[in-house]
């Protein structure tokens, strides 16, 4: 009897040992199964990382890139034509000084040629500022000087018309009183202008800084985020395979 109770629990051991043994493989591989899958969505998360950093650190390089052009476009450009405006105005006005002064009729001729050409390059110059998109007060400037301007016309033409009549010193008096008082006003006007377009730059230049220094900050917590993720999915995988191969070593 005692003989074959042994006989009969014999095989009853070694079913339960290997469903056992069958179980903790199973559990082992389902471990690893999860394993792999985590390990797939945190790399998966670190490639969403590196393409959010990709395209943001692009966009925001994008809107440097648009701030640079309009500063080198509009304020620049705007600033190329006062300059302009300056410079002929200022010239006619010296040219005009050295008509008064010039005894011989010949150097009064080929002056004033040039005083014709330079009030064409003012002309030019406002006409090239008028449709560069003025803000309102630039254009406050612009209407200003331009108002001043054609005082300061009339009174040079007056100049011409006492020269072409030979009055020398009814000609140099009408320019010291009012041709050089209306040209100054002018200048001092149109270096108003040049000043607020300065300005305009500078806060141009600095949104251009603060975009780079956003985009960099933005691009290093991407950065940041990509390495610290990265580092825990290697530490997990790493120790959870450490773990299996140890369960694994133990069942043998």
């Amino acid at each position: 009897m005692g003989k074959s109770h042994f006989l009969d629990s014999t095989p009853v051991f070694s079913v339960r040992q290997a469903v056992t043994l069958l179980g903790k493989r199973i559990w082992g591989s389902g471990q690893v199964r999860s394993t792999r899958n985590l390990s797939f969505s945190g790399f998966a998360l670190m490639l969403g990382l590196m393409v959010a950093l990709v395209v943001a650190g692009l966009s925001r390089m994008s809107v440097m890139n648009e701030n640079l052009e309009a500063i080198v476009r509009t304020h620049n450009a705007k600033m190329a034509l006062v300059w302009e405006m300056r410079h002929a105005a200022r010239e006619r006005a010296m040219i005009l000084h050295h008509m008064a002064h010039a005894a011989d009729p010949f150097d009064r001729d080929e002056l004033r040629q040039r005083f014709s050409e330079h009030a064409g390059m003012f002309i030019q110059a406002r006409t090239g500022l008028m449709a560069s998109g003025l803000s309102r007060q630039e254009r406050v400037y612009l209407d200003d000087s331009l108002l001043l301007a054609k005082q300061g016309e009339r009174a040079q033409n007056a100049v011409l018309n006492l020269l072409d009549e030979g009055r020398l010193d009814a000609a140099q008096h009408l320019l010291y009183h009012q041709v050089v008082p209306v040209q100054n006003q002018v200048m001092a006007q149109l270096t108003l202008m040049l000043e607020f377009q300065q300005k305009a730059t500078r806060i141009a230049e600095d949104k251009a800084k603060r975009a780079f220094q956003d985009a960099l900050r933005l691009m290093l917590v991407f950065g940041l985020l990509t390495l610290l993720v990265g580092y825990l999915v290697a530490f997990y995988v790493i120790r959870r395979a450490s773990a299996i191969e140890t369960e694994l070593h133990q069942e043998k």
